[in-house]
């Protein structure tokens, strides 16, 4: 469910003159020749993602929340085939003043860290006043944190604003009333000129927080009785209300969208495959909770993997919730737990795909240094490591012990006896990672080998 924040206005845009000129222009067109707002022809819109945190680096917007959200921008914006994706690194700032939303600070960073060819969001720790804002001088948008969780809108809004969208009760911002010439009408006589300049948005005279049953009861100038729309997305109802632009909003975003000459060209469409789990192995036990590295195989295409660790499968409040660009993650735990865990592959055009099936291991906390001591007493070598495909592989330890070789998909492919001071030689016949599973009275050690 979405954080709903009722102490904060949702959104501090207010749309200026020169920006309302530009728009009622574009709608006048309207009337003459209207548009196709449907676009099949997916145009692919990078975001360049800002993500502030304090001077200690505290506070940052969570990355499972970020997927969440752009999954969320896409399904609004597909009627005209946008397609969000974040471009290049994600910005990460540690300042206390811009993590605050401090104004001065604000406009004094946001061209430091804009990019001029995306869209830029900043997400940002708290603030007063506001749950989201379009900086129309700056051309930049500021989320709050806490305001855009799982299902929240405010991002949609702010979009709507970037694209040239004002308010459903434009006019009507800060309590203030219009003159009556500029009060939109039931009838839709005026609504070129009045309220958002959209003839097919109902008229909306609320300039505050509102729920979806409405009691809001207004009266036009002609004196007829009506209510605004709950599902607008540029209205000030709850999150959980909004479902929709309108036809001729679509039209007029896609229209700032083409004029701004940031769509992507020859992108490459990439769905990458859900990815295998590979180490731990299901049900896995003996694991030091201390450090336990998870991995799984690479999909095609995939520029980037979401990791989730949860007890008792309970996602939404998962332990663990990271982005990572490698095949592999080692996680620090806690406690004599069973945990279960899961991956998503992710690429540029496709930030939607399925988690994995889940699988499940047990983990305890070894006294300290264990699995340190472990190897050290044990004296363990391992070489050449990273080796060559074809390349024997001489593993020593001083200790007897018991050796299992995974490949990444998990599969067992070398199992031997060690025995102290003997080398055995492994010889890999496939690239990449394979996991090494040493069993010892007392415990077990895990090291990697990386065939290239």
């Amino acid at each position: 469910m979405p954080v709903l924040v009722m102490a904060q206005k949702p959104c501090a845009t207010i749309m200026n003159r020169e920006q309302m000129d530009k728009l009622h222009a574009f709608q006048q067109t309207l009337d003459k020749s209207p548009r196709l707002f449907l676009n099949k022809a997916i145009k692919y819109v990078p975001i360049k993602v800002h993500i502030v945190g304090n001077d200690k680096g505290n506070g940052f917007y969570k990355s499972d929340l970020l997927i969440a959200s752009f999954c969320k921008i896409n399904q609004d914006f597909s009627p005209i085939g946008v397609q969000f994706y974040i471009k290049g690194e994600i910005d990460y700032i540690n300042n206390s003043k811009l993590y605050q939303t401090d104004d001065n600070t604000i406009y004094d960073l946001s061209i430091q860290y804009k990019d001029n060819d995306a869209v830029n969001i900043f997400f940002a720790g708290s603030s007063n006043t506001y749950c989201g804002v379009y900086f129309g001088g700056l051309d930049v948008v500021y989320i709050i944190n806490s305001c855009q969780g799982i299902n929240a809108t405010t991002l949609t809004h702010e979009l709507g604003h970037f694209f040239s969208l004002p308010h459903t009760f434009y006019g009507w911002e800060n309590k203030t009333t219009p003159d009556v010439a500029y009060q939109e009408k039931v009838d839709g006589s005026n609504c070129r000129i009045a309220g958002d300049g959209f003839c097919d948005t109902r008229p909306d005279y609320i300039s505050s927080r509102w729920d979806c049953s409405n009691p809001h009861f207004l009266k036009d100038p002609n004196g007829v009785i009506f209510r605004a729309d709950s599902s607008m997305f540029m209205n000030y109802s709850l999150d959980v209300c909004h479902s929709r632009f309108s036809n001729e909003q679509f039209t007029a975003m896609s229209n700032n969208l083409d004029g701004r000459g940031i769509i992507s060209q020859n992108m490459i469409v990439e769905n990458p495959a859900m990815p295998s789990l590979a180490y731990p192995l299901n049900n896995d036990s003996n694991l030091n909770s201390a450090s336990v590295r998870l991995s799984w195989n690479k999909s095609e295409g995939a520029t980037m993997y979401q990791v989730q660790i949860a007890r008792l499968k309970l996602w939404e409040t998962a332990y663990l919730n990271v982005l990572v660009k490698d095949t592999f993650y080692d996680a620090k735990l806690f406690g004599n737990w069973q945990f279960d865990w899961r991956v998503k592959a992710l690429s540029l055009t496709n930030m939607c795909g399925n988690y994995s099936e889940s699988q499940s291991f047990f983990a305890k906390a070894f006294p300290a240094g264990t699995e340190e001591v472990l190897a050290d007493k044990n004296n363990i070598r391992i070489f050449p490591n990273p080796s060559k495909n074809g390349q024997s592989i001489q593993i020593q330890s001083s200790t007897p012990s018991h050796l299992t070789v995974f490949d990444m998909s998990g599969r067992e492919v070398f199992s031997t006896d060690i025995l102290k001071g003997i080398t055995n030689e492994f010889t890999p016949n496939n690239n990449g990672l394979y996991m090494l599973r040493f069993t010892y009275e007392g415990g077990e050690v895990m090291k990697n080998i990386l065939v290239e």
